[in-house]
């Protein structure tokens, strides 16, 4: 996947967010990855969370994860930029639902 972040142009970021590879990863973060029994959400949080890797997964961590992967690649938010307004509200969307 080509590599984007806050200093492209927004034009950039807007094509990016809209390709195939990109709207695909987003589709398919609760699929399990094949051969394995984690999804590719799990595995995420594995690998950014060192406490993960000991199953200390709290919903505060996911919480997080999510909202930072929904900035990221969700192309209904427009830019990468992590801003804490959204973050703090895709938390409490995610902590309800979940």
């Amino acid at each position: 996947m080509e590599n984007v972040d806050t200093n492209n142009p927004s034009y950039v970021v807007y094509k990016w967010k809209r390709s195939k590879e990109v709207k695909s990863s987003f589709d398919k973060l609760y699929s399990l990855i094949p051969d394995e029994n984690i999804t590719y959400f799990q595995c995420i949080i594995k690998s950014v969370w060192t406490s993960a890797k000991h199953n200390k997964i709290t919903k505060n961590m996911e919480a997080f994860t999510y909202a930072v992967i929904n900035c990221v690649l969700n192309d209904a938010y427009d830019g990468v930029k992590v801003e804490d307004g959204y973050i703090q509200d895709k938390m409490e969307d995610y902590l309800v639902c979940n």
